[in-house]
């Protein structure tokens, strides 16, 4: 019976909660709660039965129980039971009608049968649900109110208190209710009570007019659906729309109070919300539904003023303009636009805090900038044509038109502030070129030249709009003529550059724009008027490679441009180029073509110059040399002509530089140049050994010659070139003259007397050869400090040759009968002589010296020989000749003795590192004199100058 009863039990099915929410109770103990069955069988996996099955079985408990308690559990089970049938068939019925009798008649009858059980607040509850869904509200109510008197500890308590209240709010006590409300919330078991108790707290004080403390109580509701959030969209559906209904009804109690100001009151004593905006929102809605317009945009602009930083301020400054139009209020519709635009377009700092509310506003900043560009263009517009208007008027007060003027610009310039804000929020926006063209021409309007300018340039290149790129870029073009011509000197320098590089761009981005290559070749001309050279050659080279090609007078100038420019940076084939290029273009008869041509001339000589530089001299030698061909009536052709002939004396191609020199004597008779032909001349004719050629230059320049040094000095050379060339009688008459004009400087002189000397012995003029010799001994013995080693030497030279002549007369004599007149001659030769020779050796030339030496000793013996050799008298006998004989050798002996002694001096010469040919005869000559002494081999000893 037991073990049935326990089956049962596990089969049956808790009661439902009475609204389907949290806080029911159950309908009676639970398995759990029963005595436990004394057999466990495996009624845990047993499928439930119907409810019919389930009463019918806890019915025949009934009849064989005898535990009371056990009767308790199961009758519980059966209202239970009764309960749940009941629902079902409420849920089923196509009508309403009372179903709940037999639960309510089960419960009734417990709590009557049970009067002081603990757990009776339980089937307090379901008998008062029962009633509540019979309609029974006054017994429903009574039941509510027997429950919370009796059980204040029930955890049903709370739900009991909301039920109550909620049949008094449905009755209109609304101060019972309040209570009721405020009881669920002040119970620490409100559990999922508490929100609905809150939202309903806030209705109940709604409904007698206490809108604050009404207005707390949403308050409180929104801080638990919002959960720190600033809206409620993340909610689910039913919360959302307790979160709507909430805000609904906050916003009629602000608008019974004081409107926004309300709301203010409300954040300030509770505290600011993270959602407070909807509460302003919600106000401003519902002004809007009244058609209460001017306080709708109030709302939305207190918000505003009072939260600017708020996530929320650009779109309810919208909501105010949008309530602006609708409400007619045009006149505060431009004002707001603007103050929107001002404080939250792109340059406000509110969008780095806030991010994420740019995407919903910028359809209308891209609005309003619009609007108020094209607002402010127009009467910009407006203002200017009223300005010319005053100008012409002459009835106008004074001012009038510049104050319009004035107001025109002002205009222009907030225009631009508009245009500019719409590029800068929008930038890629298919609007914003044109926008940005609007700019510029606002702001040329206006005189803002710098900032026209680069909005022009980023028209025309940065969006490279098609519509209006090229115009664009053109009117930067002459906007930077504008700053320039009203620029200093170095502002000026700045506007040029910037100038040069956009009308580059503007050529380069839109070649096929007719009025690119002329822009061109004006900037190539200013590029070069600035010095710019190599972007000169660079922007007229693009002139010229323009397709189609450019004009006749488009290309003179690039042409001049690049010629010019080219020439400064020394590419001098490149001017040459150019400028054959130019007067190619030019007519025969242009003034043009003289100074053009002087250019090209210069242009060919530089690059000859060049070529040198470069170590091709034969290249410069022909480029100069066409300077006149190519180039003729050039005033460097002489020049160049002339300076060919110098690079071909350098290349010693002597006969080229000959016809050329020769040619350039014959072509420019009067040039300053020709002063200095003749000596290259001269150095032509040597090179090529024409030395009498050479000399006859030398000669013309001596005539020429501005002063005596020039003069004798070329006329010597004159004589030395007539003397290699073997014009021996040429030679002789220059030298001639020159020892008679020139006798300074002393050396040359020397050398010319040498010259002489040596010339006219070579002609065997030995009288003028001796003259000349004696001239040299002369003028170094007058010298005194002005002598030099080689005035001694030729002086030394030229003695011993002349004391060699006095010896060979000497020598000549023979000693005849009488021997005393023919010895006093000889004798007075002999005095001659020596005294020659002792003059050789006053001049200590070693080779002089040993050689007057040895011929002094030669004297001696030679006198001495010639007394052995003299003719004997013949009248002697062979005694008398005997002592003739001896006599002559006893007068021989002495000269004999003498000539040793001179040659032993002179051989000791060799000791001194001296051997040469006169040391050699003497050595000789002792040897034939002295052979016992001198008459073996001789031991050399070298001798070196080596310390």
């Amino acid at each position: 019976m037991k073990r049935a009863l326990c089956l049962m039990l596990a089969g049956g099915v808790s009661a439902c909660s009475w609204f389907g929410g949290g806080g029911q109770a159950p309908v009676g103990p639970t398995l759990a709660e029963l005595p436990a069955a004394p057999v466990e069988a495996a009624a845990e996996t047993a499928a439930p039965l119907p409810i019919a099955d389930i009463v019918a079985h806890y019915e025949s408990v009934l009849a064989v129980s005898e535990d009371p308690e056990i009767e308790y559990q199961v009758r519980r089970r059966l209202a239970a039971l009764e309960m749940r049938r009941s629902e079902s068939a409420q849920i089923e019925a196509a009508a309403p009608q009372a179903h709940f009798q037999g639960a309510a008649a089960h419960y009734a009858a417990l709590l009557a049968a049970n009067p002081g059980r603990a757990d009776n607040d339980h089937l307090l509850y379901q008998l008062s649900k029962a009633y509540d869904f019979d309609g029974q509200q006054d017994a429903s109510l009574a039941t509510l109110e027997r429950l919370i008197r009796d059980y204040p500890d029930s955890p049903l308590w709370p739900e009991a208190q909301f039920r109550r209240a909620e049949i008094l709010f449905s009755r209109q006590d609304y101060a019972g209710a309040e209570a009721g409300y405020q009881a669920v919330l002040d119970s620490a078991a409100a559990g999922s009570y508490r929100r609905s108790a809150q939202y309903m707290l806030g209705w109940s004080r709604f409904k007698r007019g206490h809108y604050r403390p009404a207005l707390g109580a949403y308050l409180v509701v929104l801080d638990e659906l919002a959960q720190g959030h600033s809206d409620f969209e993340a909610l689910g559906r039913a919360d959302r729309e307790l979160a709507e209904d909430t805000l609904r009804v906050a916003a009629l109690g602000f608008s019974y109070l004081e409107g926004a100001e309300a709301v203010d009151g409300l954040l300030e004593a509770k505290g600011e919300r993270p959602y407070q905006h909807q509460l302003y929102d919600g106000l401003g809605r519902l002004y809007l539904e009244k058609k209460r317009f001017r306080d709708s945009a109030d709302t939305y602009r207190h918000f505003v003023e009072r939260y600017p930083d708020a996530a929320q301020a650009p779109l309810f400054n919208v909501r105010m303009i949008e309530v602006y139009e609708q409400g007619d209020f045009p006149s505060l519709v431009l004002p707001a636009k603007e103050n929107l635009v001002g404080h939250y377009g792109v340059d406000s700092e509110f969008w780095v805090r806030h991010p994420e509310a740019l995407a919903q506003f910028e359809p209308y900043l891209h609005q309003y900038l619009d609007e108020l560009a094209r607002h402010y263009h127009a009467l910009a517009q407006t203002e200017t044509a009223a300005a010319a208007k005053l100008a012409q008027d002459r009835k106008a007060a004074p001012g009038a038109a510049a104050e319009a003027r004035g107001a025109a610009r002002a205009a222009y310039l907030q225009a631009a502030v508009f245009y500019d804000d719409f590029a800068r929020s929008f930038p890629a926006d298919p609007a914003t070129p044109r926008q940005v063209f609007l700019m510029a021409e606002a702001l040329q309007e206006a005189g803002e030249w710098p900032r026209a300018v680069t909005a022009y340039e980023r028209v025309a290149f940065d969006y490279r709009e098609p519509q209006r790129g090229a115009d664009a870029g053109y009117s930067a073009i002459l906007g930077y003529q504008k700053l320039i011509a009203d620029s200093d000197a170095e502002a000026r320098l700045n506007w040029q550059r910037l100038k040069t590089e956009t009308a580059l761009r503007y050529a380069e981005v839109y070649p096929g724009d007719p009025r690119a290559v002329p822009v061109l070749a004006r900037e190539a001309e200013e590029l070069l008027a600035r010095q710019d050279w190599q972007q000169a050659i660079a922007v007229a080279d693009r002139v010229l490679d323009a397709e189609p090609p450019p004009a006749a007078a488009l290309a003179k100038t690039a042409w001049l441009v690049r010629g010019h420019a080219s020439f400064e940076l020394a590419r001098y084939t490149d001017a040459e180029q150019a400028y054959q290029s130019v007067l190619a273009l030019l007519g025969p008869t242009d003034p043009a073509r003289a100074e053009l041509t002087e250019r090209l001339a210069a242009s060919i000589y530089r690059r000859g110059e060049q070529q040198l530089a470069a170590g091709d001299t034969r290249a410069a030698v022909a480029a100069l040399l066409s300077v006149g061909a190519v180039a003729p009536g050039a005033s460097i052709a002489a020049n160049a002509q002339y300076d060919a002939a110098t690079y071909l004396l350098e290349m010693e191609d002597w006969a080229r530089a000959e016809q050329v020199l020769t040619g350039f004597r014959a072509s420019y008779p009067d040039h300053p140049l020709q002063a200095s032909v003749p000596a290259k001349l001269v150095e032509v004719h040597q090179q090529q050994g024409n030395w009498t050629a050479a000399g006859l230059e030398l000669a013309a320049i001596s005539a020429a010659a501005a002063t005596p040094a020039e003069q004798g000095q070329t006329l010597y050379l004159a004589a030395e070139s007539f003397a290699r060339g073997g014009d021996a009688a040429r030679a002789i008459d220059h030298y001639r003259r020159y020892v008679q004009r020139f006798p300074e400087p002393f050396e040359l002189a020397v050398e010319a007397r040498h010259q002489l000397a040596e010339l006219t012995l070579a002609q065997g003029d030995i009288a003028a050869n001796r003259q000349w010799l004696n001239a040299q001994i002369a003028a170094h013995d007058r010298a005194g400090s002005r002598a030099t080693e080689r005035s001694l030497a030729l002086a030394s030279a030229a003695a011993i040759v002349l004391a060699d002549d006095s010896y060979a007369r000497f020598a000549a004599v023979e000693l005849r009968q009488p021997l005393a007149k023919s010895l006093k001659q000889k004798r007075a030769l002999m005095d001659q002589t020596t005294t020659a020779y002792d003059k050789v050796l006053t001049y200590g030339v070693t080779d002089q010296v040993t050689q007057a030496s040895y011929r002094l000793g030669e004297v001696q013996r030679e006198l001495g020989r010639a007394l052995l050799a003299s003719e004997r008298p013949r009248d002697l006998d062979e005694l008398a000749l005997e002592q003739y004989q001896f006599m002559l050798e006893e007068q021989a002996y002495p000269f004999e003795e003498r000539a040793i002694a001179i040659h032993e001096a002179n051989i000791q010469r060799s000791r001194e590192g001296v051997y040469d040919e006169w040391v050699r005869r003497s050595f000789a000559v002792l040897a034939q004199l002295l052979p016992a002494r001198y008459a073996k081999t001789e031991t050399v000893v070298a001798y070196s100058d080596t310390p």
